[in-house]
């Protein structure tokens, strides 16, 4: 358990948030800068968000998470080094 909170641990190197949303038949999910919402008949909807502003309407309207510190998140992350608006290799 210890380890899960190491600087290199994946949950201390990406900014991500999922939720089920059963009563709507879908899962949304935020991996750095890429929304995706999966829905239970299998459509998949993927969006590329641009701006730290951008993330935080879509936690607030799709999670339904309006306080959730994201601006903080990311400021940590970036002082980290860690540029979640880089396109992975």
């Amino acid at each position: 358990m210890r380890r899960s909170f190491g600087e290199s641990a994946p949950f201390m190197t990406i900014l991500r948030c999922q939720l089920w949303q059963t009563a709507k038949e879908r899962n949304v999910s935020l991996l750095n800068n890429t929304f995706v919402i999966r829905y239970v008949d299998g459509t998949i909807h993927t969006e590329k968000l641009n701006t730290v502003e951008e993330i935080e309407q879509i936690i607030d309207k799709e999670f339904g998470l309006p306080k959730l510190p994201i601006r903080e998140a990311v400021a940590c992350l970036e002082e980290r080094d860690i540029d979640i608006f880089a396109e992975k290799k």
